[in-house]
């Protein structure tokens, strides 16, 4: 959005501001190593770009679905990482809660902001549920309020942090250097402090599993019923009910063997 904000001031001509936006992001996509999550956002990006440049209107789950096969192809061995399960397994289950209308309302509203911050962090904690139990064997459900405060910080530090690299590169400064790692400092030691409070994890036994196809069946599960709930609070319900009976069924097949 940056990006494009920017070059739409500097060329004219919509191709050549969505390409040169495309071109920046890919560098970023390089500067963090190709990870999974921002693959998948990429390929999200290019699609909804790609729909700007034909005129048509963007779908947020069709892009979804084109990174989850591109990537596929490019690497088929990513399907068994982790972070590749969780980037399209949350980004799912976020756009599965999405409501047009709440997100689409004109000007800054700050209830509704409220509101969409706790949706979106709600739908991601029960999207990567099954996932972190199976693999971290604990699950903290404070990380809903927590992620709330957290991703808006982040989104400032993040601007932050790319004011820095701009000025680093073009003038040479790094009078914000500091400013950017004492903050990050701050919030990994708040998140390690917050972390110790065991009282608030609900942890599983170490040879507890969740079969494979369970994670398999969430998603598809969403993807099935999602054109048959209209309301925001039935899609709520789903999301955050399937992963709890999944949980139970998983929990009784490791008792029964």
């Amino acid at each position: 959005l940056i990006f494009s904000y920017i070059l739409k001031r500097i060329f004219s001509a919509r191709s050549i501001w969505i390409t040169g936006s495309l071109l920046l992001v890919f560098g970023y996509v390089g500067l963090v190593g190709y990870a999974s999550s921002a693959c998948r956002a990429f390929v999200m990006i290019t699609m909804w770009q790609i729909s700007l440049l034909l005129h048509k209107k963007g779908n947020p789950l069709s892009a979804l679905y084109w990174a989850f096969i591109v990537l596929l192809l490019i690497a088929p061995d990513s399907l068994f990482s982790l972070g590749f399960q969780l980037s399209f397994t949350v980004v799912l289950s976020i756009l599965f809660c999405y409501h047009k209308k709440s997100f689409s309302t004109k000007g800054f509203n700050l209830y509704n902001f409220v509101k969409n911050s706790i949706i979106v962090s709600y739908s991601s904690f029960f999207g990567s549920s099954l996932l972190m139990i199976d693999h971290f064997h604990f699950i903290n459900p404070t990380s809903i309020v927590i992620n709330v405060v957290l991703v808006n910080l982040i989104f400032v530090i993040f601007l932050i942090c790319l004011l820095y690299v701009i000025s680093a590169f073009f003038f040479g400064s790094h009078a914000l250097s500091f400013f950017v790692e004492s903050i990050y400092s701050i919030i990994v030691f708040l998140l390690n402090h917050f972390n110790q409070f065991n009282f608030l994890h609900f942890r599983f036994p170490k040879d507890f599993d969740i079969p494979n196809v369970i994670h398999l069946l969430y998603p598809l599960l969403l993807i099935i019923v999602m054109p048959y709930l209209s309301h925001s609070r039935h899609r709520l319900i789903v999301v955050s009910c399937l992963p709890s009976v999944f949980l139970l069924v998983s929990l009784y097949v490791n008792w029964a063997m």
